[in-house]
């Protein structure tokens, strides 16, 4: 994918982390036992989540400081226990801890020293990554998971320029995915397209790129795309 500016991510990150603690700000408490998105998960689910990973990406900036391997989680199990945990958590406390993960993250992500950005990390696929992918890491969840929220954000509702940037970054990462189908993905609202190297006949997938980019991911059913036949386009596998 094309290479972000680290002043255009922070902005996202800043707007992003903002957004997102507004809308559970202005959810009533009986509200974050409601459905997601996401198959079986409440909202409080996924702002447990969100927590989780702001301490697990804690975890690899305390590794790219020490170099001694920190991971961010301890396992997978661990993860979805850690989540479902949080999810408990009365709806004031989930508000507060959110806001107190993502500042604690922003601190420790600009203390990094000179050298510390390029150090080889692992995330929690087992994908290599440095500590200067960071920012973009937590952009991608905290923005994803606004949509998940199902609190009146979709993809439409994204920075544009960002919209790209998540079609990219899905379009690259599902290439790689065993059994996704080939897609070719024309956005009808600019001049972009994505390929997505996946198995048999080429797809090609029509509509505006915040629809394409709901599509993908698996957040929105894509209503508004076509495909050129009488056929649906096969559904890629989940991304995130």
């Amino acid at each position: 994918m094309p290479q972000l500016e680290p002043k255009q991510i922070q902005s996202w990150l800043e707007q992003g982390t903002e957004r997102f603690a507004e809308r559970i700000a202005g959810l009533p408490d009986a509200d974050f036992r409601v459905p997601s998105r996401l198959p079986g998960w409440t909202r409080a689910h996924v702002i447990a989540h969100l927590v989780a990973n702001a301490g697990a990406l804690l975890n690899l900036v305390a590794w790219a400081r020490t170099g001694v391997q920190t991971p961010m989680y301890p396992s997978p199990e661990e993860r979805d226990a850690q989540i479902e945990e949080g999810a408990q958590d009365p709806p004031e406390w989930l508000r507060a801890e959110f806001a107190d993960s993502a500042r604690r993250l922003s601190e420790a992500l600009a203390g990094l020293g000179e050298a510390e950005p390029d150090t080889v990390l692992t995330d929690a696929r087992g994908a290599e990554i440095t500590a200067r992918d960071l920012p973009w890491e937590r952009v991608v969840e905290v923005w994803l998971h606004l949509v998940d929220l199902n609190a009146g954000d979709s993809c439409a509702d994204l920075p544009a320029e960002l919209v790209d940037a998540l079609l990219d970054r899905a379009a690259g990462d599902l290439s790689q995915r065993p059994g996704c189908p080939a897609l070719h993905l024309v956005a009808t609202d600019r001049r972009r397209t994505w390929e997505v190297a996946g198995e048999g006949e080429v797809a090609e997938v029509t509509g505006p790129a915040a629809d394409l980019l709901g599509w993908l991911t698996g957040r929105e059913r894509g209503t508004r795309l076509r495909t050129g036949t009488e056929r649906e386009a096969p559904r890629p596998p989940a991304w995130r």
